[in-house]
Formats: structure tokens, C-alpha cells, sequence
């Protein structure tokens, strides 16, 4: 054997093999820039839905939140009831929600 393969082999053996994702991260997600309301990500995965398209995961960007502020969402846009009615109707569907975030410092 190669000893590169022999190296990997060892590691493994110490700290064992990497667990798979589950399937839901290996499936359809749609995502973009732009959403301007919860209303609107609402309206995009009842469209997808109802028009038979497979979707296993509803992302939005940053847009969701206050001034770009982490774990914050406008409460105009994004209010969160309107997030949480969302979020419920995606996993009613069997489908996840993955807000992204960035870290970093909003001035």
C-alpha cells in the first residue's frame, strides 16, 4: 500500500471515521439574497411546493436581519411571529430552515 494510505488508515483508527450529514443536508435547498420579507421566503416555498418542485431545506441570507446584527431579525421585514409561522409551515412539509449567519461587526 501507498504510505500516504497507510497514514490515513492509522488516523482513522484513532479517531474513527467521519459520521455522514443527514440526508436533508444532501438534498435540494434554495437560497438566495434578497428576500424582503418572511412573507415572500413564505411565498417562494409554497410556489416550489406547489409546483411539485423538491425542496429539503429553505435558506435566507443576512437580509433577515436588524441593521446585519447576529441573532436578530427586523421586526418590520421579518417579524418573529411571521419567522415562526414560517418555520412551522416548512416542517409540516418536512423541510428545515437555515438562517444563514455572519458573523462579524455591524457598525
Amino acid at each position: 500500500p501507498h504510505p500516504a494510505a497507510d497514514v490515513v488508515a492509522q488516523y482513522a483508527a484513532l479517531v474513527g471515521r467521519p459520521a455522514l450529514p443527514p440526508a436533508w443536508a444532501l438534498g435540494f435547498h434554495l437560497c438566495r439574497w434578497g428576500y424582503r420579507s418572511a412573507d415572500e421566503v413564505r411565498a417562494v416555498a409554497a410556489r416550489m411546493w406547489a409546483e411539485g418542485v423538491p425542496q429539503d431545506a429553505q435558506w435566507t441570507d443576512i437580509d433577515y436581519m436588524d441593521g446585519y446584527r447576529d441573532f436578530t431579525l427586523d421586526p418590520a421585514r421579518f417579524p418573529e411571529p411571521a419567522v415562526r409561522a414560517l418555520v412551522a409551515e416548512l416542517h409540516a412539509r418536512g423541510q428545515r430552515f437555515v438562517a444563514i449567519v455572519d458573523p462579524g461587526i455591524a457598525t
